[in-house]
């Protein structure tokens, strides 16, 4: 969607930081390579864990490696001011902004990875047990997978979300200030406020059963739907920023395409007032050229339909050879062109100045 939206900032940013982003490609696919590598090699590694969790380690290595180089290209479209000559990926990978805006996605990404961890034994196992009825009992260590699930999700979203309050106000003040009052003076901060309380109220009811090994029905309900919420309010303060710290850029840019345009149509303007001058032959060669229509088809430094002539000057043939064969051509001669018609009314005398003519570009 951005890309699309703002075509020039984005994909400007992009070419500033590459080949780096190149890595989004090819890092993903090596991931995953190494998670379904992880997954499927344990019936063949149970004697040797080390080595099976090492493709693991290596797979969420990789995996956490790919937001550096998006976060990057994304601080980097939303500032245009910062662009200089010459900027690469490594002088803006280190910039304060990337570095708390890192830290907000990675924070975000656990709480809501948590929130994931207290629904999934659910659906796991209470659900399944439903549908297939008591062809489907609930194994013991089903039963302990779900409380650890539950237990480290409650973890998970309660500390991410308790450290993001405050991470995500010092990613906020990183913005550029002309970004900042220009968002206080809109309806976004409500926005983003109504996402900060819908995040602390999911905080607090999981706060409230921290300690109980299982979490109420009712309550996971409530916490998916204040983190919806949350995440659609995030999405759209983002948003407005966004908008708001490219818009004195977008209006520059607006200026210059008006400007370009302007200068288009008025040098059209121009060329379609000016009188129209044939150009003169310079040679009587070209003008017999003009008067048969050779340059058509043909051109002195260049392939047309036909090769250009001072290809046929460097084959080396003689004025009477080249007069013959414009009256009768030898296809054979120029293999990949189309086949020449037989000049049959160019003069005999007329045949011999092109000939001579096209000789004189020999190099």
């Amino acid at each position: 969607i951005v890309s699309v939206m703002l075509t020039a900032f984005w994909y400007s940013s992009v070419l500033m930081i590459s080949p780096q982003i190149l890595h989004i490609i090819y890092g993903n696919i090596v991931a995953f390579l190494f998670s379904y590598l992880y997954k499927f090699s344990w019936p063949y590694l149970q004697e040797r864990k080390g080595l099976h969790l090492s493709f693991g380690v290596a797979s969420v290595l990789i995996f956490f490696s790919l937001p550096f180089v998006f976060m990057t290209a994304v601080q980097l479209y939303l500032t245009p001011g910062t662009w200089q000559v010459g900027m690469r990926y490594w002088d803006v990978l280190f910039r304060a902004d990337v570095f708390f805006r890192l830290a907000h996605f990675f924070l975000a990404s656990f709480a809501v990875t948590g929130v994931f961890m207290m629904v999934l034994p659910s659906v796991m196992f209470n659900e399944i047990q439903m549908v297939f009825g008591a062809s489907k009992r609930k194994r013991p260590e089903d039963a302990e997978a779900g409380e650890v699930l539950i237990k480290t999700g409650k973890s998970w979203f309660v500390v991410t979300t308790a450290l993001n309050l405050f991470v995500g106000l010092l990613t906020f003040f990183q913005f550029p200030s002309y970004g900042i009052e220009a968002f206080y003076s809109s309806v976004y901060p409500l926005i983003l406020a109504l996402g900060v309380l819908t995040a602390v109220a999911a905080a607090g009811l999981v706060l409230r059963q921290f300690f109980v090994t299982d979490t109420s029905p009712g309550t996971t309900k409530w916490v998916v739907v204040l983190m919806a919420v949350t995440v659609l309010s995030m999405a759209t303060s983002r948003h407005g920023m966004r908008l708001l710290l490219l818009k004195p850029a977008i209006a520059q840019m607006n200026v210059k395409t008006a400007e370009y345009v302007a200068s288009v149509k008025a040098a059209r303007a121009e060329a379609l007032a000016a009188p129209l001058v044939a150009k003169a032959p310079s040679t009587p060669g070209e003008a017999t050229a003009t008067k048969y229509g050779c340059l058509a088809c043909h051109a002195v430094d260049k392939r047309v339909v036909g090769p250009a002539y001072k290809d046929v000057a460097a084959k080396g043939y003689s004025t009477e050879q080249i007069a013959a064969l414009i009256r009768k051509p030898n296809p054979g001669n120029w293999p990949g062109y189309g086949q020449m018609p037989p000049m049959t009314a160019v003069t005999d005398e007329d045949a011999k100045v092109l000939a001579g003519w096209i000789n004189s570009a020999r190099e």
